[in-house]
């Protein structure tokens, strides 16, 4: 019942899913974390890019597979409307379908869908960094779809060092990106 000024209130809503961000580093049991997506899943249209993050943030510390193969569903319902994100929340998104390549039956066509929709991300540095999160996580997941993910990390690292010093950084959805993955912008507010 309390959720209901958030959901009426966007702002409120947005400001309600990045403290939510915040807390699930906090949070020790998997239980509480799926508990809190699916009490937050009403606020998602206040921010989906807010609720790309969280759903991020949660499956990558869940480690139960029953939790996971729940958070998998929210994925996939953010996966459908995926157009409606910004280029960091699309980030997110595609690395949270990674976090939970390890119980996806289908886990190939998750992996290639992946790996095609990461070519749309604006942003070369964002674009590695997901990529390269993804190469780590089908690694952890078993087979490996008839990609070496330790030679494709392998090419990434050297494209990550070719790309020293002439990186623009000043990129505002890598910069929005690297704001929500950071813990140190627990006590500062986040720019909208």
């Amino acid at each position: 019942m309390g959720l209901n000024g958030y959901r009426a209130n966007n702002e409120l809503g947005t400001k309600a899913l990045r403290i939510a961000n915040w807390v699930v580093r906090l949070i020790q049991r998997p239980s509480s974390l799926t508990r809190l997506v699916r009490l937050l899943i009403s606020l998602r249209s206040s921010s989906l890019d807010d609720w790309a993050a969280l759903l991020h943030n949660v499956s990558a510390v869940v480690d139960q597979e029953g939790a996971l193969r729940e958070l998998a569903q929210y994925v996939d319902g953010l996966w459908k409307i995926r157009r409606n994100l910004s280029n960091w929340g699309r980030a997110f998104l595609l690395m949270a379908m990674a976090n939970t390549l390890r119980v996806r039956t289908n886990r190939c066509k998750v992996f290639r869908s992946i790996l095609g929709a990461i070519g749309g991300l604006n942003s070369e540095v964002l674009s590695t960094l997901v990529k390269a999160h993804v190469h780590l996580k089908l690694t952890e997941a078993g087979p490996h779809c008839g990609v070496d993910p330790a030679d494709r990390l392998g090419g990434l690292i050297s494209k990550v060092e070719g790309m020293r010093g002439s990186v623009e950084i000043s990129n505002e959805s890598l910069m929005d990106f690297l704001r929500r993955l950071s813990t140190k912008a627990l006590g500062t507010p986040l720019s909208t």
